[in-house]
């Protein structure tokens, strides 16, 4: 007996890709589970920490995140990079510093692990979609990772933009201080 299955065929124009459907099942009352991006299901979007910035933003204009993990060369979490810390006025605050634009990488303008917000999965589990938005809101991060604290790992990140297109509402969140700005406010 043949194997029946689907009939394939050349993909011509006119086809484009599908928009990002609304979840209309996702409420701020849905469970936070519902709105976590788990990197044990979808890998996290990640970056080299020597990567020149340029590669970076268009790593950003190019996918549907709006932050990038930063490994270093032995793939260990080192920090967040945003659209807002690889901005030109970030750039033009290392240049500031006497760095050339040619050896800044992206190490040099991202929030560092240790200025990130976690919260751990066991909590995260016990609160909603509209809890996390106020979370964010009251905590003033545009972004939280969410770790196993037994297995020390993070698994996965809530992003502030993400809910806010989810919920179409407006979640603006200022920027989490990179270590360019906290510098900047100590020696000044």
């Amino acid at each position: 007996m043949a194997i029946k299955y689907p009939q394939p065929f050349n993909l011509a124009s006119g086809f484009e890709l599908a928009p990002l459907q609304q979840r209309p099942d996702i409420t701020v009352n849905s469970p936070a589970t519902d709105i976590l991006l788990d990197f044990r299901i979808h890998p996290a979007l990640t970056i080299p920490s020597k990567t020149q910035p340029q590669e970076a933003q268009d790593l950003l204009a190019n996918s549907r995140s709006s932050l990038l993990l930063v490994v270093d060369h032995s793939g260990h979490f080192c920090g967040v990079v945003t659209e807002h810390s690889l901005s030109e006025q970030a750039i033009m605050q290392q240049a500031s510093l006497g760095r050339r634009r040619t050896d800044l990488q992206v190490k040099d303008l991202m929030v560092p692990r240790n200025l990130i917000l976690a919260v751990d999965y066991s909590e995260f589990c016990r609160s909603t979609a509209g809890k996390l938005v106020a979370m964010l809101k009251n905590e003033g991060v545009p972004y939280m990772v969410v770790v196993n604290s037994g297995s020390q790992e993070i698994i996965g990140v809530i992003a502030a933009a993400a809910l806010a297109k989810l919920f179409n509402m407006d979640l603006t969140i200022a920027h989490q201080p990179s270590f360019i700005d906290i510098f900047d406010a100590v020696m000044h």
